[in-house]
């Protein structure tokens, strides 16, 4: 559905309707389950990346209003912002969006267009709240009057263009990107509480780091005994202990011979700790074969040792 409404440039205003009930339904399990839909922005593919880009924002700017405490109109609505923030990218040639190297000047210009051309399309729509449209326009702005289009500071911007701002970093950096492989979730955070308060706001940064933590579900992580895990699913008061499936040694093992690791209750002398972040892709086994795993288990016995 997001691949459709990001791609049909003629009809995508009759997609909306299905995006407002899809955006319903994200709210209603973020309510229900924050990590297993947090899920969703961890299994990436490697093309289509605009339209799981804006699916991942969508998700994540429910995921932090939410933690905000929001009430729940609010966070449709930005929801909605964030899953439509970069409709305007439809209007930019493919061989400029999707190039591989680093753009000129000129072409960077071309891709800065796409916050006004995003906000004139969705102003073509007067079902939608006048904050997506905003948000749309003005999710590149930045605290210090650095960002584009208009070099809008801080106290022009409302929170919703201030909130996407942040999740919209932290999802492309976390991303494999034509032009850049994805950075682990720490190096993400590291970025933007360096510039917080320059970039970001400086209480959303904050808030933001306390929604995600340090270790969010889908993250790769190492060991202290040299073992590679994918972050599971972690509590408020133990993100620092989150629960792991530890993969395969050999990566020619079924995916079936890993370990679920309740890092926060382990029973024995020796407790294994996490001491860095790696970057998705450095073992073969993918999110989604991890994913799928759980689904074949959870349901049955206590798979947590």
């Amino acid at each position: 559905m997001i691949k459709k409404l990001m791609s049909d440039k003629q009809s995508w205003h009759k997609n909306i309707p299905e995006t407002r009930r899809v955006v319903k339904d994200f709210a209603d399990s973020i309510a229900r389950n924050k990590n297993a839909l947090y899920w969703l922005t961890r299994i990436k593919r490697k093309n289509e990346y605009t339209a799981e880009h804006c699916l991942n924002v969508g998700i994540l700017a429910m995921i932090f209003a939410r933690h905000l405490g929001w009430e729940a109109r609010r966070i449709e609505e930005v929801g909605l912002s964030g899953i439509l923030h970069d409709v305007g990218k439809m209007s930019i040639p493919l061989e400029i969006l999707d190039k591989p190297g680093k753009l000129s000047v000129d072409e960077f210009e071309i891709i800065k267009k796409h916050v006004l051309e995003g906000y004139r399309i969705l102003s073509s729509d007067n079902t939608l709240p006048e904050i997506v449209l905003n948000t749309s326009r003005d999710h590149h702005e930045r605290m210090n009057g650095q960002g584009y289009p208009y070099g809008k500071k801080g106290e022009d911007l409302s929170d919703e263009a201030k909130l996407i701002a942040i999740v919209d970093t932290y999802d492309a950096i976390t991303s494999d990107r034509v032009y850049s492989p994805a950075e682990p979730p720490t190096y993400a955070l590291k970025e933007i509480y360096e510039n917080a308060g320059e970039l970001f706001d400086k209480l959303l940064s904050v808030k933001f780091i306390e929604c995600i933590g340090i270790y969010p579900p889908g993250s790769s992580v190492e060991l202290d005994t040299g073992e590679t895990a994918i972050v599971i699913e972690q509590t408020p008061e133990r993100k620092l202990q989150p629960r792991i499936f530890i993969l395969p040694e050999e990566e020619t093992q079924p995916i079936s011979e890993g370990t679920f690791l309740d890092l926060s209750n382990q029973k024995g002398f020796f407790e294994r700790k996490i001491i860095r972040a790696i970057p998705e892709g450095h073992h073969a086994t993918t999110v989604e074969e991890v994913f799928k795993t759980i689904e074949l288990q959870q349901g049955s016995a206590e798979i947590w040792t």
